[in-house]
């Protein structure tokens, strides 16, 4: 099923009410954020990237996309320039609130695409407590949680590709290339720094994804542990728009699999 308009505020009252009587109406709730994404990266990327993929996911579907706010939880980031974050309870009350609108109006599922790390826990509670206040269909898919590619090694992990590096500069290039600024990262070097004894553990052997679970720790605020606000050892410049693009189709061809499945139930 495809559809002309996806974003809910572009359609008129008439046209939403009339997308209403469908059966099995579905919204998808697009979450991202506002932050310092290295130097090359809009400040937007997890937002645009939430619309990018909730778009399209609409158009396969027929459903609505809302974005109610376009900064997520990102303290984390407030180091760097043009951060914007919200409380974890401000963001909570914007999905509570956007949720429950949509239920008052009819709407009986409701899909929330998160594309950023630091909204994890709060879309989650967003979910756990709309399902029992409302009494109401949610389902939180975090799509930066989608299994690897079959091709996919160890070499990510070990790299420490958390934010702004080769996979995030990939998808961007797919995404909205004309927002990127490469220029800005030639000849880049990695400028992170891990604690001397997690260093350590990683020179030993450790397997990465450990090393990984085991640095969220200790790296709590970007600039205090990297000079550029790019997470990890991932050149940006490796980047490459074409597999990004073929992982966000398959990626996408599994969600409306999900997304139609969903509307068989009652």
């Amino acid at each position: 099923m495809t559809q002309e308009k996806v974003m809910l505020h572009e359609l008129t009252r008439s046209g939403f009410q009339a997308w209403l009587e469908r059966d099995n109406p579905l919204v998808i709730v697009a979450v991202g954020s506002i932050e310092q994404h290295g130097p090359h990266l809009p400040l937007g990327t997890d937002s645009l990237s939430a619309l990018f993929i909730s778009q399209r996911l609409a158009k396969a579907t027929g459903a609505l996309v809302v974005q109610p706010c376009w900064p997520g939880y990102s303290p984390h980031h407030m180091g760097f320039a043009g951060t914007i974050t919200f409380q974890h309870d401000t963001l909570l009350a914007v999905l509570i609130d956007t949720i429950e609108s949509l239920v008052h109006h009819g709407v009986s599922r409701i899909l929330m695409l998160n594309f950023h790390g630091g909204n994890r826990e709060v879309v989650a509670a967003a979910e756990r407590l709309a399902r029992r206040r409302f009494d109401v269909q949610v389902m939180n898919v975090p799509f930066f949680e989608t299994p690897p590619s079959e091709n996919e090694t160890g070499e990510e992990l070990d790299l420490m590709d958390f934010h702004s590096g080769t996979s995030e500069t990939s998808f961007a290039l797919a995404a909205f290339p004309e927002l990127v600024e490469m220029e800005r990262v030639e000849d880049w070097k990695p400028s992170m720094k891990l604690p001397q004894q997690l260093q350590q553990l990683k020179e030993d052997g450790l397997e990465p994804g450990f090393i990984n679970r085991l640095a969220e720790l200790y790296l709590n605020n970007s600039h205090e542990f990297s000079a550029d606000g790019i997470w990890g050892f991932a050149d940006p410049n490796l980047a490459d728009a074409d597999e990004a693009a073929r992982q966000v189709d398959v990626a996408l061809q599994r969600m409306v699999r999900l997304v139609e499945a969903w509307k068989k139930l009652p």
